[in-house]
């Protein structure tokens, strides 16, 4: 998994939502899609906000000392 800010909940949330879409889509089970939807939704902006914390501007890769 990438070590950058919210590196491992980003893929998780997308991955809650496709679910979610997907059991909506196919199922009748609205209140399981419902869940997972909305557990996708605040998984994936917790790792969204954490790319857009106040210091997290800087790019991904770490500057070496004396650059």
């Amino acid at each position: 998994m990438s070590d950058a800010p919210g590196g491992k909940s980003r893929p998780v949330g997308f991955l809650l939502l496709v679910l979610g879409l997907g059991v909506r889509m196919d199922s009748s089970w609205d209140l399981l899609s419902s869940l997972l939807i909305g557990a996708g939704l605040v998984t994936a902006t917790i790792g969204l906000w954490a790319l857009a914390r106040p210091g997290m501007r800087e790019s991904f890769v770490p500057r070496r000392a004396g650059e």
